[in-house]
């Protein structure tokens, strides 16, 4: 398995940034194609071991551009699966996801209400590895830098509450692709795609 720190996940998020610039879509497909993308990545990270492992995710035709509905509960979750028998029916079998291994959730938008949606379920679950992906939209750098340190406040307070146990917790910012009210066009389209990979940030809870 590959290492697992804050190096590798912000390789990960920047070229799922990368791919999701240079497609060219809307800002939803955009969102759907850098999630997705995202799931890849952290799922790679296990491509050498021999756990038996399920990813599910939202996913996208890459055809057609659709979004093709994959996800179940969170943005991504990827867990740990067996086979589980019926002890009266020899051949009643199924497999059963029982460890998440990755819990994550993305969120292009930056209110507060949207945050709070989307950390609370990441709170509420059980899970070794998470991972939030929070949406910047301001233009200026002191702006973002100031959202970025009141987030991490709020979200380090919620982690003190919830008293999860896990073994890596990472806090990450993306620019999002959703529309900048001031200009009606969006957030990528008014930075350089270099500006834009530059704007992750990666931070360990």
């Amino acid at each position: 398995m590959a290492g697992i720190n804050m190096r590798n996940i912000e390789a990960v998020i920047k070229s799922a940034l990368e791919k999701s610039i240079e497609a060219g879509l809307n800002n939803r497909l955009r969102s759907a194609i850098f999630v997705s993308t995202i799931a890849e990545g952290l799922y790679s990270f296990y491509e050498d071991s021999n756990e038996d492992l399920a990813l599910r995710v939202i996913g996208f035709d890459e055809d057609t551009g659709a979004r093709v509905k994959g996800e179940k509960m969170l943005d991504i979750s990827i867990a740990r699966t067996k086979e589980i028998t019926d002890p009266g029916k020899a051949n009643s079998k199924a497999i059963i996801g029982y460890q998440l291994m990755w819990a994550v959730e993305s969120e292009a938008g930056t209110s507060l209400p949207a945050f709070a949606e989307d950390f609370g379920k990441l709170a509420c679950v059980k899970s070794k590895n998470y991972l939030y992906l929070n949406g910047l939209d301001q233009l200026q750098e002191e702006s973002r830098l100031s959202y970025i340190d009141r987030r991490l406040e709020v979200a380090k307070q919620l982690l003190e509450d919830a008293d999860l146990e896990y073994d890596n917790f990472y806090y990450a910012f993306w620019p999002s692709p959703a529309k900048n009210t001031n200009h009606n066009k969006s957030f990528w389209d008014l930075n350089k795609k270099d500006d834009l990979l530059g704007m992750v940030r990666v931070f360990e809870l």
